[in-house]
């Protein structure tokens, strides 16, 4: 069985426990489903994760490829780059547990910030690679 979704349920516990990033995007700030219209930003989407079987001889393996969108207020992207910045600390080798697997490393691979004219406002996307094994 995939570790996506023990995966994305530590990130969320994880990120929701660090005081500094819940200073910037508020305690409701991070969205693992549809995002209402009236969610106030900043807030942290996780977009998607993809998941494949690496697994070689001697044991199996997941790699994921996980995509996360910081969306920021109309008017600048210092909010976006400094969440993104938060981020990019937090999980780039971060020890997350995760219920039934082991995550093997996990790193974050790019960072593209840029203005949204659909979202109204300056996004940053990350995307980060994780490898996850049974436990």
């Amino acid at each position: 069985m995939s570790a996506a979704g023990p995966l994305q349920a530590a990130l969320v516990a994880y990120l929701s426990a660090d005081a500094p990033l819940t200073a910037l995007i508020g305690a409701h700030g991070i969205c693992d489903r549809l995002v209402p219209a009236t969610t106030p930003r900043p807030y942290l989407r996780i977009l998607d994760i993809d998941s494949r079987d690496i697994s070689g001889d001697l044991m199996p393996l997941w790699e994921h490829g996980l995509r996360l969108l910081v969306v920021g207020p109309e008017g600048g992207h210092r909010v976006v780059e400094t969440v993104a910045a938060r981020l990019r600390l937090l999980l780039d080798n971060a020890a997350l547990t995760l219920n039934g697997h082991h995550l093997a490393s996990l790193a974050c691979q790019s960072c593209r910030i840029r203005r949204d004219e659909t979202l109204k406002g300056h996004v940053a996307e990350l995307t980060l690679r994780a490898v996850t094994e049974p436990a």
